[in-house]
């Protein structure tokens, strides 16, 4: 899902693009003045994040952090499918999507806290390196891939025993 998405984003742009490892002037322009809102562009570019990484390494860290979002999420749904109930695994992944919302609006230092345990906060990973009122608000790269990771190691062994020692009543629930 997260290659489909960035291949539906650069392919339209396909013919325009730049093949280099460099930011370029433009990005550089657009995120040390204010050029973007003078076109109402909602798009905000982090400049400190230009000396963190090239474009080819945010990229790739973007999907590597993307892709075990969607994972996580995706096995906490059916973690909590089979441990409680369907509406109750609905209502955690929704939970888990809209809870970002919160964590963009509090003061930083709440933030940064709070930031630790919403995985969905961290696609956002060009903010690494950005400072908010003297607090960086997302956590380091290697806390995101370790607690990604435990968490979907903790409750893929969950999910297998729980398949290995149930008793499953196949019928059609549609009906």
């Amino acid at each position: 899902m997260v290659l489909i998405t960035i291949f539906c984003t650069i392919l339209p742009l396909l013919s325009k693009i730049e093949w280099s490892n460099e930011w370029g002037k433009l990005l550089r322009t657009a995120a040390t003045t204010n050029a973007l809102s003078r076109y109402q562009s909602s798009v905000v570019i982090y400049y400190d994040i230009f000396s963190e990484y090239t474009p080819l390494e945010l990229i790739l860290l973007e999907i590597l952090i993307c892709t075990l979002t969607c994972t996580f999420v995706g096995v906490l749904m059916f973690f909590l499918s089979l441990y409680i109930n369907k509406i109750i695994a609905v209502a955690g992944g929704l939970a888990l999507a809209i809870s970002l919302f919160p964590v963009l609006n509090m003061h930083p230092l709440i933030r940064y806290k709070l930031a630790r345990f919403v995985p969905t906060v961290w696609a956002e990973l060009a903010r690494i390196a950005t400072v908010d009122h003297t607090y960086y608000w997302l956590p380091s790269l290697t806390y995101m891939v370790l607690f990604l990771l435990v968490g979907i190691a903790i409750m893929t062994s969950c999910i297998i025993y729980k398949i290995r020692h149930v008793e499953f009543n196949w019928e059609n629930e549609d009906m």
